[in-house]
């Protein structure tokens, strides 16, 4: 089975022509709730699905609702029904009492097509949408017509980390040899540029402002990736911190030796590491993340430790409030928590630590 890969730019000019010049009368939505096991779906259907052009957007996350997807709607006509729902767990669907592997996401899609109707449909995946979207067409060839992928990347952390690592190591020859300028990209130089000259009381095009504003300029940093030598991510550390950077987030870490080798080469007095503790929400986000985000590392005895609690849910903030005491008492400034729709736990979280 052979399937058409479209490129994103399409659909991208296909919205904004038809914003452009003013579409109007889109047709109305409809809702409805599709069971799955114990879980039950909210979908959002726009568009004529007995058409056979059907689309099925599928959102990033994982954790996040489909409510950003509502912009595909424009492309929905008498012709071309679009079809987003929120993903189990997430947004107005209801959480399972367990699966949130790959496999249970592939089902969703499938109760979902066969729920409005529609022999084949066309899936756009963004981000993790297109993870889902590519083992979706793996178990269920015949019912995709086509796939569009929007900032996805391989399906699986086996696939995607030889070829990184092939990358950064090839960088650095490459560096070595002068071939690739050790300066930033021009984006990010034009941006810390600009930044220093507001600082300095003028703006971009060289006029005199009345004051200066002042700045604490940041940016990410992959520290603590398996994927990603120690010395690349210094290396670009410095580049950065000698153009204005003054302190840099970590992807989410679960374990304080992943991000040693970097943080204890940091020169703490002039630059700040700020690690981000990411609430985990069950025990399959967990264990997907720890199989698909390569920058990311969940030890297994973490893992154990949620599998094996009576209340999963107050494991998984034990978890959080211990990586944070232990990053303070390691000597870290800060931490950036990220919630993922569990703002409501804060307060027990702070309480703990």
């Amino acid at each position: 089975m052979k399937f058409k890969i479209l490129f994103l730019s399409a659909l991208l000019i296909m919205l904004l022509t038809q914003k452009a010049f003013g579409v109007v009368n889109q047709p109305p939505s409809r809702e409805l709730k599709v069971q799955v096991d114990d879980a039950a779906l909210y979908v959002r259907i726009v568009g004529n699905l007995e058409s056979r052009n059907v689309l099925i957007g599928i959102n990033g996350g994982p954790g996040q609702s489909s409510h950003y997807m509502v912009s595909l709607e424009q492309l929905a006509s008498k012709d071309f029904a679009v079809v987003t729902y929120d993903q189990r767990g997430t947004g107005r669907s209801t959480t399972p009492s367990g699966g949130y592997t790959l496999l249970d996401h592939v089902a969703d899609i499938e109760a979902i097509r066969k729920a409005i109707g529609a022999e084949k449909v066309h899936i756009m995946g963004h981000s993790w949408g297109g993870i889902v979207a590519m083992f979706y067409a793996t178990v269920h060839p015949q019912m995709v017509s086509s796939i569009m992928l929007m900032g996805s990347g391989p399906p699986s952390k086996k696939m995607s980390l030889p070829g990184q690592a092939k990358l950064a190591q090839r960088i650095r020859q490459l560096m070595q040899l002068g071939i690739i300028p050790k300066s930033l990209p021009p984006n990010i130089s034009e941006l810390l540029e600009a930044i220093d000259g507001l600082q300095q009381g003028r703006d971009m095009a060289g006029i005199e402002l009345n004051g200066a504003p002042e700045f604490l300029v940041g940016s990410t940093v992959e520290a603590g990736a398996r994927d990603k030598s120690p010395e690349l991510i210094l290396d670009e550390m410095n580049r950065l911190s000698q153009a204005g950077t003054r302190f840099f987030i970590t992807p989410p870490l679960f374990d304080l030796a992943a991000i040693a080798p970097v943080w204890k080469r940091v020169n703490q007095d002039t630059t700040r590491v700020i690690p981000t503790v990411l609430l985990l929400k069950s025990l399959g986000m967990a264990r997907y993340i720890a199989r698909n985000v390569s920058h990311t590392f969940i030890p297994d005895t973490l893992i154990d430790r949620i599998q094996n609690a009576p209340d999963k849910v107050r494991e998984c903030l034990d978890i959080a409030s211990e990586t944070i005491r232990a990053l303070k008492k390691e000597g870290f400034g800060g931490v950036l928590i990220a919630t993922i729709g569990w703002e409501d736990k804060l307060p027990e979280i702070l309480k703990r630590i």
